[in-house]
């Protein structure tokens, strides 16, 4: 009898030892629904939580890199325009080459002798003046282009302005700054008319040089009819030698009729100023190419692409982030035309105006890209946020499951040498159970 209930307990001891051995080598005191089925179900459910969420931080995780991916490719984009921003203002300090046009008579205001542009323009008809142009008469500007044979082909054609008794140098002026065959709204102006500060106009060819991919040179042409008769001829009233350049025709001396006059670009470029119109060229290109370049894992949000990210398992709470299409035109810049010398782009920046008017376009599109950068960097945040939380909840529910699971190692530990004890114990009671049972069956 004494060796069955040893052998029962040694048993029984035995079966908690590989149960404690489970526990150890798995860690977990919880292995299976027959362990404990509402511990093992509950933290299931918890883990296949944790699982989720995990899943969907990694999406957060890859939307948040689309974001960068597209922030650091407008900080690339504004970085090139700052760079040609810099370049454009240092050419500024230089002197331009633009071909001019300048009036030997200068306007002043008889009171002040300032520079003054509500002066008449013009004289009595039949005047004396070798210099004013006389009521009756006519004068247009046009902007041509002209071919390696002199060949003139009117790309921009100037608006008549015929002459009286009330003409004033500022309706001059008017008529070749306002006038939107010349000067094509939104973009800087291909011809500027002014007057200096010595009280004399200026007409100013803002398309210099010889363009390279046509060999033809845009010019200035004028074109004034002396109806009025009198000494004056465009010579005087416009001083068409006073620039640097060349001259197409040569007016005649005097007398009236229409007289014709192509004026050239300048003959040589300032270098500071033609390298700042490449580098701003370079930009309106490599804007377009950095933009493609903007993808990742199949969007673009420079592209006009949206990206969608999820921030729970039944996608009922999300946030979406816009994106949109960038390149010069989107940026407000105007594409180039090379045969009407129409374009931002086209123009070499040997007027002032001209680099006002580019600067003016650049720090609009350095603004159009900090908002965006803004808005993405906005969005980037609170994805952030929300991964930052989404990662805690995924901890916090694997924490509850193991909660639930888990096995205290310390106690288990203890546990398996407190049986090891009994097992040794057990293994003795057995061996004096035996000899107790021998003993007894040596009496018989």
């Amino acid at each position: 009898m004494g060796m069955k209930n040893a052998l029962s307990s040694l048993d029984n001891i035995q079966g908690q030892i590989d149960s404690t051995n489970k526990r150890l080598a798995t860690g977990k005191k919880v292995n299976s629904a027959l362990d404990n089925a509402l511990n093992y179900f509950v933290a299931d459910s918890f883990s296949s939580k944790a699982r989720g969420l995990q899943s969907i931080m990694d999406n957060i995780g890859l939307g948040l890199n689309v974001i960068k991916q597209t922030d650091k490719a407008l900080s690339s984009i504004k970085a090139s325009f700052e760079q040609a921003e810099g370049m454009m203002r240092a050419a500024m300090n230089t002197a331009g080459t633009n071909a001019k046009g300048t009036s030997n008579f200068s306007f002043r205001n008889p009171l002040t002798g300032a520079s003054d542009a509500s002066q008449l323009l013009t004289e009595a008809a039949g005047g004396s003046s070798t210099n004013r142009l006389q009521a009756g008469d006519t004068i247009q500007i046009n902007l041509v282009r002209v071919n390696a044979a002199g060949t003139a082909t009117v790309v921009g054609t100037g608006t008549t302005l015929t002459t009286n008794a009330t003409t004033t140098v500022q309706n001059l002026l008017d008529n070749v700054n306002n006038n939107t065959s010349i000067n094509l709204a939104g973009q800087s102006a291909r011809v500027s008319a002014y007057l200096n500060d010595s009280g004399n106009i200026v007409v100013e060819n803002n398309v210099n040089g010889t363009d390279a991919a046509t060999g033809e040179t845009f010019a200035l042409q004028f074109v004034i009819n002396t109806a009025g008769g009198g000494t004056q001829t465009q010579n005087n009233a416009l001083d068409i030698f006073g620039f640097s350049g060349a001259v197409g025709a040569t007016p005649s001396a005097t007398g009236s009729g229409t007289q014709t006059v192509v004026m050239l670009g300048a003959a040589s470029l300032q270098e500071p100023r033609t390298s700042a119109a490449k580098s701003f060229r370079e930009v309106l290109t490599q804007i377009r190419n950095t933009a493609l370049d903007a993808g990742y894992n199949g969007t673009n949000l420079l592209q006009g692409d949206f990206l969608r990210t999820g921030f729970n398992e039944d996608d009922s709470t999300s946030i979406t982030t816009q994106g949109r299409r960038i390149d010069a035109s989107a940026l407000g810049f105007q594409l180039d035309n090379i045969l009407t010398a129409s374009g931002d782009a086209f123009r070499d920046f040997q007027s002032n105006d001209e680099l006002s008017a580019a600067l003016a376009k650049v720090r609009a599109a350095k603004v159009t890209i900090s908002g965006l950068s803004t808005t993405f960097s906005s969005n980037a945040n609170l994805m952030t946020n929300r991964q930052d939380f989404t990662k805690f909840a995924a901890k916090n529910f694997t924490d509850g499951a193991d909660l639930l699971t888990l096995a205290d190692i310390n106690e288990e530990g203890a546990t398996l040498a407190s049986l090891q004890t009994k097992q040794q114990l057990s293994v003795q009671a057995l061996s004096l159970a035996n000899q107790s049972d021998q003993a007894i069956l040596r009496l018989f």
